[in-house]
């Protein structure tokens, strides 16, 4: 899914709009309300990066904090879902536009407010992504 602006005053298309950065915001929130890893994963690049402090200790694994690729992505992510709660719900509470970049707050599972910081390549797709969480 390509979600950079084609054209802006600058001619660059580098910077996203509030409403490109709203509805992604709000695909990604229905992607994970939903619980369809199919849909999360049309947002990113095969060769996305995914950093998170809780990636050790869903996986059960030492960590450095990182995985690259959809494929190790996606089974994280299916991992995090079967511990979360079956009403788990995700509520945006905030879009924050950048260049190239797109912030979104959140309640997440377990109530906790969490930020994901995405960056998006030349096509508009995202290739990394970080988490951040008001409490570990």
């Amino acid at each position: 899914m390509r979600y950079l602006n084609d054209k802006l005053d600058d001619g660059d298309g580098r910077m996203l709009t509030e409403e490109v950065g709203q509805r992604f915001a709000e695909t990604w929130i229905e992607a994970w309300n939903s619980r369809n890893l199919e849909m999360l994963a049309a947002l990113y690049t095969d060769d996305f990066i995914y950093c998170g402090p809780y990636i050790g200790a869903v996986m059960g694994i030492p960590s450095d904090y990182c995985l690259k690729g959809i494929d190790s992505v996606r089974d994280y992510w299916q991992k995090a879902l079967e511990k979360a709660p079956d009403d788990m719900h995700f509520e945006l509470k905030g879009v924050y536009i950048g260049v190239d970049s797109l912030v979104i707050h959140y309640r997440g599972a377990f109530g906790r407010d969490g930020c994901q910081m995405f960056h998006f390549n030349e096509d508009g797709v995202v290739f990394k992504a970080t988490s951040h969480y008001d409490r570990i």
